[in-house]
């Protein structure tokens, strides 16, 4: 089984773009995640308890930024990959050996439903 490391922290991102980073892995990542050198950055927050005011806090403003940074340069075209670590791989892995999909007994397409007429749907 794969051990989760517990953490406080639950991010949420202000872009989609971050939607399309993929794991690289060891070898092929090109760029890397560190916390935001820019002035609205409020690495302090990270050391108070986690109590009504911070988290109110955290709601209001904008504080703990992330940015993506390029570790060599990325050509035109090329996909921005990071390395998400060898918890999550492992857990991938784990993922991908083990997983069945769901049985389709029953299943009809949408194709079907509309080409039926007389069929009530429920």
């Amino acid at each position: 089984m794969v051990q989760k490391p517990k953490s406080s922290i639950l991010f949420f991102p202000y872009s989609s773009v971050v939607n399309f980073i993929n794991h690289g892995g060891e070898k092929k990542y090109n760029a890397k995640v560190r916390w935001s050198k820019s002035l609205s950055t409020k690495l302090e927050w990270l050391d108070e308890p986690l109590g009504s005011d911070t988290i109110a806090k955290i709601l209001n403003a904008t504080g703990l930024v992330l940015d993506i940074v390029a570790t060599r340069d990325i050509m035109l075209g090329e996909e921005v990959l990071i390395d998400y670590g060898r918890s999550w791989e492992d857990a991938w892995n784990q993922h991908l050996q083990q997983w069945e999909p769901e049985t389709t007994d029953g299943f009809q397409t949408a194709l079907s439903f509309n080409e039926d007429k007389s069929s009530v749907v429920r």
